[in-house]
């Protein structure tokens, strides 16, 4: 992720982190702690997070990492909350009893970052019934796979030098093609270009795209298409399907 990038997912005031920490609490969300500069990780959770202690306590971890844990510096922590995934450092933690019980607490992140809005979940589109997107261009439409959407944008893969995006630019007139929902127009804006990556054999341009001035209509078929991706997926996870 670039720095602009990181500036637009990024909470800097710490009222807002303790509270989104706090949250995370609420729900006991599992937390994933990457220490030690390699691919060591513990799981832990968020028992309390307070901006005006300056502080925030973790569950304790097994103890076959404790010892590392406690020695390690720049914690690299992510979880999620309500879909979104949340990322925050920490620089060192310390053993702490917290109502009683063995915990953590380290100093409060400075910042953490929500990597996706929370009302945009995003899906990967099915292999089985492909979503494309035909996009206008001057020397004649160009049909591209879409890889992932969500209600509010998609990712695309534009086969190499067909066609050369930059961020900020504006597509006028893109057709959406939703198996079973039908064909959405709308313009997009490109918001993330991707180094080149390969899909099915060949090099091609990962680019996102966010949904501009999508007619109501055309958003409410989004939505119901995203809704019923998701609906297959929970159910295939459950073993129904």
């Amino acid at each position: 992720m670039d720095a602009e990038d990181q500036d637009r997912y990024r909470v800097g005031c710490a009222a807002e982190v303790a509270a989104i920490l706090r949250a995370m609490a609420h729900r006991r969300a599992l937390i994933t702690a990457w220490y030690g500069g390699g691919g060591a990780f513990a799981l832990t959770a968020v028992l309390e997070a307070d901006a005006s202690r300056d502080e925030l306590i973790l569950d304790q971890v097994h103890e076959k990492h404790a010892a590392a844990l406690l020695a390690s510096r720049g914690i690299q922590c992510t979880g999620t909350h309500d879909g979104v995934e949340i990322r925050f450092v920490v620089d060192a933690v310390q053993p702490v009893l917290f109502q009683g019980v063995a915990a953590l607490r380290s100093a409060l992140p400075v910042k953490l970052l929500r990597l996706q809005r929370r009302e945009y979940f995003r899906v990967v589109t099915p292999a089985q019934t492909p979503v494309t997107c035909t996009i206008p261009a001057a020397a004649g439409p160009i049909e591209a796979p879409v890889l992932d959407m969500s209600c509010g944008g998609l990712a695309l893969w534009i086969a190499q030098d067909v066609l050369v995006l930059e961020r900020g630019t504006v597509l006028h007139g893109c057709r959406l093609r939703l198996p079973r929902f039908g064909t959405v127009e709308t313009d997009m804006q490109v918001v993330r270009v991707e180094k080149p990556i390969l899909r099915a054999g060949a090099v091609g341009q990962g680019c996102g795209c966010a949904f501009v001035d999508m007619g109501e209509g055309e958003r409410k078929r989004v939505q119901r298409y995203v809704m019923e991706l998701e609906r297959s997926r929970n159910a295939r996870l459950s073993g129904l399907r």
